[in-house]
């Protein structure tokens, strides 16, 4: 008798140890699966960042490159969205500056400003340093449009017209040769280009109204000169440009 209780209780003991393992075993399977679930949403959560963060630096509007969608009357023009440029510098220089923009949108200029008035400078006109005033324009937050010498004279006329509408406009002949892209007029507030095939007052009228007055421009607000031909400079020695050569 006693021995056969002695196996029943050694039967029951396995049994329990038996079911004590099998719970081990259980509580092991469910930590696992509770790491690997952590793990698997942790890594789903770095990937959805690590998108995120792509997207908003592709889409981001401020970003340098970033381009704007054309308007429809952007579009008729053989218009461009407008671009985010980076900042080429902004030094006042008495002498000449060599750009890297074909038109510039930022950069080294010259101390005195184009003035608001003519608001349309004619191709043949003989001013000095004329880009480099263009461009202090542009950082006392005025509007350019650069015209090259392929621009069609009828384009030329509405532009002239386009430019008397606008306010803090100029129309500005680029004498760097022909502008790229096959696109002979181009529109620059401080650090945004848009390039145009043809000229349209609409989107001349758009950039100005949006783009004028940039915050980003340095001298924001600031006036335009007094006459097309440069003040002199009372800086004798002109610091060097950090504008990079055309």
């Amino acid at each position: 008798m006693a021995r056969k209780h002695h196996v029943q209780a050694a039967k029951r003991a396995a049994k329990e140890q038996r079911a004590r393992r099998d719970e081990v075993k259980r509580r092991q399977r469910v930590a696992e699966r509770r790491r690997t679930g952590l793990t698997m949403l942790a890594g789903i959560a770095v990937g959805a960042v690590l998108i995120a963060s792509v997207v908003f630096v592709r889409w981001n509007p401020t970003r340098v490159g970033y381009v704007a969608g054309a308007s429809a009357a952007a579009k008729k023009a053989g218009c461009t969205g407008v671009r985010n440029d980076g900042l080429a510098g902004k030094q006042a220089l008495s002498t000449a500056v060599r750009y890297r923009g074909r038109p510039p949108s930022s950069g080294n200029y010259n101390p005195d400003p184009l003035p608001e008035q003519p608001a349309f400078i004619d191709r043949k006109a003989t001013v000095p340093l004329l880009t480099e005033r263009g461009v202090h324009s542009l950082a006392r937050g005025f509007v350019v449009g650069w015209y090259d010498a392929t621009l069609p004279a009828a384009e030329v006329a509405t532009l002239r017209s386009a430019a008397t509408g606008a306010t803090r406009f100029l129309a500005v002949p680029w004498r760097g040769g022909r502008l790229p892209g096959g696109r002979p007029f181009v529109l620059t507030s401080w650090q945004r280009t848009q390039r145009c095939r043809a000229v349209s007052a609409a989107v001349v009228n758009s950039f100005a109204t949006t783009f004028g007055n940039a915050k980003r421009a340095p001298e924001e607000g600031g006036a335009g000169g007094s006459t097309l031909t440069p003040k002199p400079t009372a800086s004798p020695t002109p610091r060097p440009s950090a504008s990079l050569p055309r």
